[in-house]
């Protein structure tokens, strides 16, 4: 269990890295994690320009598939852990709100993908460069009617 945490943890590390290096007027990265009742909630904002740049063939172009074309499109990845165990959940139903300062919300469910037999929840979102946004991660378990929460901001340059 440890070693999955480990896992994840590297995983959003290298996505970090690898944000380093993209210029800012590509974007600005945003990644982190917060503890939630418990739940260890990792996340991570990637330019779809960074995931455009692997080859063709690779296991990162194979699980993303499907990268939408235009300007501006970000993919937000969620990790998610159980407590003190740091065991992975793979069983959840992630969504995601987020609005522009001002503006109202939208919703959009995050996808389960492996990658690197790590499950992580994700999908691509529209951002307009120089605008803040906030991001409200919902999970919800399985068997439960609890929904867990946690907000961070984004913006891009």
């Amino acid at each position: 269990m440890r070693r999955n945490y480990l896992r994840a943890a590297f995983g959003l590390a290298q996505a970090a890295a690898v944000m380093l290096f993209v210029s800012t007027a590509v974007a600005d990265h945003s990644s982190g994690y917060k503890v939630v009742n418990g739940l260890t909630i990792y996340y991570a904002v990637i330019p779809a320009e960074v995931l455009r740049a692997y080859p063709k063939g690779s296991p990162e172009a194979i699980a993303h598939r499907s990268i939408p074309r235009g300007k501006n499109v970000d993919h937000l990845l969620v990790a998610l852990f159980e407590g003190k165990s740091m065991e992975r959940i793979t069983d959840a139903r992630v969504t995601v709100r987020f609005r522009e300062t001002g503006l109202g919300w939208a919703k959009k469910r995050l996808e389960p993908m492996t990658l690197n037999d790590a499950l992580t929840y994700c999908n691509f979102f529209t951002f307009d460069n120089h605008a803040t946004y906030t991001i409200a991660i919902e999970v919800r378990r399985p068997g439960s009617s609890a929904v867990v929460t946690t907000e961070f901001e984004y913006k891009r340059h």
